[in-house]
């Protein structure tokens, strides 16, 4: 057998039910009042999250705590 590494969303194509301008799975961290995340799909169909962050601390995103990845 085989171990392999998975992430849940990795490729940003499900959205959050309660946020649906947001990747299902995924969690803004850290920034400030002037960081903004934006979902944006590209022409190609690809999607990723853009981070505008001016200054201030470092900003990111993480996986989620309840992410249930099945096996």
């Amino acid at each position: 057998m085989t171990d392999k590494n998975q992430v849940y969303n990795s490729h940003f194509l499900l959205e959050q039910e309660s946020n649906p301008y947001f990747p299902d799975g995924w969690a803004q961290t850290s920034g400030d009042g002037a960081t903004k995340w934006e979902w944006v799909c590209t022409p190609n169909g690809s999607r990723a999250i853009k981070i505008m962050h001016p200054s201030g601390p470092r900003a990111g995103i993480i996986l989620e705590n309840n992410v249930v990845i099945p096996g």
